[in-house]
C-alpha cells in the first residue's frame, strides 16, 4: 500500500532570503526523514511505500489555492499539516475529505471545524501548542484581576475572538477592536486613536498576527507604557530590540 505525506511552508513576512532558508532547511529534513522511514520499511519488509514530499507556497490566498491544486492530485492516503491562518483551514480540508487523509492543523475555529461530517472530523488533529480552552481561561482570570479597569482586546475576527466576544461583551470594561479589514497604511493611526486614552492599569489583550502587532509593540514601546499585554497569536522572537510593557506571550 502507498501512503503519501505533504510537508508544506507559507512564506511568513520575514523577506525573502530568510523564507528560501527556511524552506531549504524543511524540503532537506524531509528528504532525511524519508530516506529514515524507508530504511526501516525495507529492513522490517512491510508491504508499504511512503513519500515525503515538500511544498513552498507564497502567503495568502495565492498560496492556498497552489496547495489545494497539489492535494487534488494525490490518490494514495494523505498526510498533511494545516495552515497557521485558521481561516484557510476549512477549503483545504475541502480539497481532502473525499480521500483518505489526515489533516494537522494549528487550530481551526469552533464553527468551521462542527460544519463538518463526523467521518471529517475524525481525520482532524490539532496541534496547537496551547489549548484553546486553557488560553480562554487564562485571559479570564487576567480579566477578572483587572475587574476596575479597561480591557482592550484587538484581533482579527480569528481564532480566539468567538468566543473572547461571547463571554466578555456584556462587561462594559471590555473594549474590543477588530482590525480585519484595515489597511496596513493606516495602521498605525488607527492604533494611535484606540490606545490614546490607555490608562498604567488597563490590560491589553491581542489576537492578531505579526503585522497588525507590531504597530501596536512600537506604540508601547516609543511611548514608555509599561502596560500588561497578553500576546495569544504568533512569535516575537529576534523580532524586537527591546519591550518595555509586561508580556505574557
Amino acid at each position: 500500500m502507498n501512503f503519501n505525506s505533504l510537508v508544506w511552508y507559507s512564506s511568513l513576512a520575514i523577506g525573502d532570503e530568510k523564507n528560501s532558508y527556511v524552506a531549504d532547511f524543511l524540503n532537506k529534513s524531509c528528504e532525511l526523514i524519508n530516506e529514515e522511514i524507508n530504511e526501516e520499511i525495507k529492513e522490517k519488509k512491510l508491504p508499504i511505500n511512503f513519500k515525503i514530499d515538500f511544498l513552498h507556497i507564497p502567503k495568502g490566498e495565492e498560496g492556498v489555492g497552489l496547495l489545494n491544486n497539489k492535494l487534488k492530485s494525490y490518490t494514495n492516503p494523505v498526510f498533511t499539516n494545516g495552515h497557521s491562518i485558521p481561516k484557510y483551514n476549512p477549503s483545504i480540508i475541502e480539497n481532502l475529505k473525499d480521500k483518505s487523509f489526515f489533516y494537522f492543523p494549528q487550530n481551526i475555529t469552533s464553527a468551521s471545524y462542527d460544519k463538518f461530517e463526523e467521518n471529517v472530523k475524525k481525520r482532524i488533529f490539532k496541534v496547537g501548542r496551547a489549548d484553546q480552552s486553557a488560553k480562554l481561561a487564562f485571559i479570564d482570570n487576567e480579566i477578572t484581576k483587572h475587574s476596575s479597569a479597561k480591557v482592550y482586546f484587538f484581533h482579527q475576527e480569528l481564532r480566539l475572538s468567538e468566543k473572547m466576544l461571547a463571554n466578555h461583551n456584556d462587561n462594559k470594561n471590555f473594549i474590543s477592536f477588530s482590525l480585519k479589514d484595515i489597511d496596513e497604511k493606516d495602521l498605525d493611526q488607527k492604533i494611535k486613536s484606540h490606545l490614546n486614552e490607555i490608562k498604567a492599569e488597563d490590560l491589553i489583550i491581542l489576537d492578531l498576527n505579526l503585522k497588525s502587532f507590531r504597530p501596536i509593540f512600537n506604540y508601547l514601546n516609543s511611548n514608555g507604557l509599561l502596560n500588561k499585554v497578553i500576546n495569544t497569536f504568533g512569535t516575537i522572537e529576534n523580532r524586537f530590540e527591546k519591550i518595555s510593557f509586561n508580556l505574557f506571550n
